[in-house]
């Protein structure tokens, strides 16, 4: 599927601790910018991370 941004999904199911972990990590950077991440920002964040590519808007 495509958004508007030309942006592809891919819908992966994770375990409750994963999801639980991209909380946290949500909360943590709030607390830093002032607005809370979407889960989405946070795995697109972490995939940049692993592949060694930049893949924040």
């Amino acid at each position: 599927m495509t958004t508007n941004t030309g942006n592809k999904q891919l819908a992966v199911r994770l375990e409750k601790e994963v999801l639980v972990a991209i909380d946290k990590k949500r909360m943590e950077i709030a607390q830093v910018e002032g607005i809370i991440p979407t889960r989405s920002d946070i795995v697109r964040a972490a995939l940049g991370s692993y592949l060694g590519i930049n893949m924040i808007n």
